[in-house]
């Protein structure tokens, strides 16, 4: 294995740095990869930003953070900590995350963008971040209601509202 990495019974015990280093490069790469994309669409439209406005600086930012990590992560070298990733409650965590943000694709035509959104945020909190159920649900009220008070009051953006209309 690499110098930082060692394997101790069922569990990969890699140096935070380098895990930090490896992070910061594809965040870096993707940043670039979104900016070089946004070229193909107008930055500036007839009536104020075109649809290439919010790419080229999403991917602006991911890069500059990405750059951020990759530098800190290099030029500091204390603390260098292992951590510890169990193999297999690491693999059914990312496999509830993803499974859940599947769902909610599904999800949002029939019940609606902000109850999907409360759906995912209490299947997050509850079992992936292991919160009392009483917590993950108002967090995930508080989360589909603020959702609901920037888009569709604040920003006025038209999002699926399925079985509930709240215009």
């Amino acid at each position: 294995m690499a110098t930082g990495s060692s394997e101790k019974g069922g569990q990969l015990a890699t140096g935070k740095r380098r895990i930090d280093q490896v992070s910061g490069l594809i965040w870096l790469m993707v940043g670039a990869l979104v900016i070089m994309e946004s070229r193909d669409l107008l930055y500036k439209d007839e009536f104020g930003p075109g649809p290439g406005f919010f790419p080229f600086w999403l991917g602006l930012a991911v890069s500059l953070l990405g750059a951020g990590l990759l530098v800190k992560a290099t030029l500091h070298r204390e603390g260098d900590e292992n951590i510890s990733f169990s193999g297999k409650h690491a693999a059914l965590q990312m496999f509830v995350v993803m499974a859940s943000f599947f769902v909610f694709v599904f999800l949002i035509e029939k019940t609606g963008f902000y109850l999907a959104a409360g759906l995912l945020f209490l299947v997050l909190l509850w079992a992936v971040e292991g919160k009392g159920w009483k917590f993950s649900l108002a967090v995930a009220l508080l989360a589909a209601l603020a959702l609901w008070g920037i888009f569709g009051v604040a920003l006025k953006v038209d999002l699926p509202s399925g079985f509930i209309n709240l215009s």
